[in-house]
């Protein structure tokens, strides 16, 4: 079991490392990764607001950056595990991995007033304005079930193949409700959008 857990924490930290580089090249331009940005970063994460060589980076996007490809490799373990039994199946995994997202970027993050320029999870921000634009206001629960349901099916699907290795369960697990924290704690703190259903009124 302790092994279990560091070989998570492991797992966990090298994420790190795929994030920082593509959240410096979104922000940025540079596709160069300064290594002495990358310890940095690595060290003091949790200050709001860090400048290096005249780079200043909001804390909230890391963040929202990580919680991405935290769920990005939890459904990866779940779309392997239904592969590993059935290739048809595996294949409408990969359609709904598809095509949820844009669902839910349509019915919540294209009325966000953040999208267009302070998306803190950077890629639906973008991905919204290829949609088409809707009318920011309060979410009602149509938006909120547009949203819910095709996360809770990318979400559900996997599980009956997952439940045959509890390792790969647990993992999968592990990375969402980590991402979920990141959110709560990072992403959501200093949210602009107050219609948002779970923006902490002040």
């Amino acid at each position: 079991m302790i092994f279990r857990g560091i070989l998570l924490v492991i797992i966990y930290l090298n994420l790190c490392f795929p994030c920082y580089k593509v959240e410096y090249y979104f922000i940025t331009g540079h596709k160069n990764f300064p290594w002495k940005f990358f310890l940095y970063r690595y060290i003091i994460v949790k200050l709001n607001w860090q400048k290096i060589g005249g780079f200043t980076m909001d804390n909230r996007r890391f963040h929202g950056v990580i919680s991405l490809f935290l769920i990005f490799f939890s459904i990866i373990i779940g779309l392997l595990s239904i592969l590993s039994d059935s290739l048809p199946t595996g294949l409408l995994y990969v359609a709904i991995i598809l095509i949820s997202p844009l669902i839910v970027i349509y019915s919540f993050c294209s009325k966000c007033i953040c999208r267009l320029d302070s998306c803190a999870h950077i890629f639906p921000g973008n991905l919204s304005k290829l949609l088409p634009p809707r009318k920011q206001g309060n979410y009602t629960g149509l938006d909120i079930l547009g949203a819910a349901i095709p996360l809770a099916v990318m979400l559900l699907f996997p599980q009956f193949w997952l439940w045959e290795n509890k390792i790969l369960l647990i993992i999968f697990w592990l990375l969402f409700l980590i991402a979920l924290a990141e959110i709560k704690l990072f992403v959501c703190n200093g949210c602009k959008n107050k219609n948002c259903p779970v923006h902490e009124k002040k």
